[in-house]
């Protein structure tokens, strides 16, 4: 006699299953050897991660710079800003910057960036100019 299951039951059981691991691992899941990404949605938030974190600040616009943290015991860069131009006119500030970070000690610091610019000639408002996320490392 056998208890063997098939059918439409047990596939909605196996894509549930795939979801729900899915969602475990997406960009907010952290720790050793795991990595997050921050992007303009992250802007204000805190994010919690663990100790060895990989933690790559992704910002669309090639005016972004001074990327810092405000504690370097608890997060600091972890390697240089990549500047992959878009496909718009010079002078525009069209693509993305990459600046990598890892969470290297227990506790909070945020890390920032700045920009003037925000387009050929246009200038920032002081929200559009400042970059801050909360990361708290546990």
């Amino acid at each position: 006699m056998s208890t063997r299951r098939s059918g439409p039951g047990c596939i909605g059981v196996v894509t549930v299953l795939a979801v729900a691991l899915c969602a475990c691992s997406s960009a907010g899941s952290t720790g050793n050897g795991h990595a997050v990404t921050l992007t303009w949605q992250n802007k204000g938030q805190t994010v919690k991660v663990t100790r060895g974190t990989r933690i790559v600040v992704k910002l669309k616009s090639l005016y972004w710079h001074n990327f810092r943290s405000s504690k370097r015991s608890v997060v600091r860069t972890s390697g240089t800003a990549t500047r992959k131009p878009g496909d718009c006119p010079t002078g525009f500030g069209c693509g993305t910057v990459k600046v990598p970070f890892k969470a290297v000690g227990s506790g909070t610091a945020q890390i920032g960036a700045s920009r003037m610019n925000c387009g050929e000639a246009f200038k920032c408002s002081k929200s559009q100019g400042r970059y801050e996320v909360t990361i708290r490392v546990s």
